[in-house]
C-alpha cells in the first residue's frame, strides 16, 4: 500500500506486491515471481508472469454475504490468454460489515 516500487529488480518466490483500494474491494497485484513450477503436476509459469488478486464482499441468493476474491494470472511466455478463477467464503451472516485498518509491514527481528 501507499504506492511502494519494488526494492531491486530481482524475482523471487513471493515477488513483489503492491497492493490499493479500488471502491469496494482490495486489489493486490503481484509481479516479480520466479518462473517454476506451481504444482507437482507441473503448471509451469515464467518469469514473465504476474498475478492479480481481488478481495471484495458479494451477495450470493444460496449464501447471503461472502467474501470473494478473484484471481488472474497473467504469463504471456505459456499462457493464451489470462487464467482466472474465482473463489468465495461465507464468513458472516448477511449483516457483517467491513471494517478499515491499516496495514503496515512487520518490523524486521530485533527492531
Amino acid at each position: 500500500m501507499g504506492g511502494r516500487g519494488p526494492e531491486s529488480n530481482e524475482h523471487t518466490d513471493y515477488g513483489h506486491h503492491a497492493a490499493r483500494y479500488e471502491g469496494d474491494a482490495l486489489v493486490i497485484e503481484t509481479s516479480q515471481l520466479l518462473g517454476r513450477l506451481t504444482g507437482v503436476r507441473g503448471n509451469a509459469l515464467s518469469d514473465s508472469s504476474t498475478v492479480t488478486e481481488t478481495y471484495g464482499r458479494a451477495n450470493t441468493p444460496d449464501l447471503g454475504a461472502v467474501l470473494e476474491m478473484t484471481l488472474v494470472v497473467n504469463d504471456p511466455e505459456y499462457l493464451t490468454a489470462p487464467w482466472q478463477m474465482t473463489w468465495r467464503k461465507n464468513y458472516a451472516a448477511t449483516a457483517y460489515e467491513f471494517i478499515e485498518t491499516e496495514c503496515v509491514l512487520p518490523l524486521p527481528p530485533g527492531d
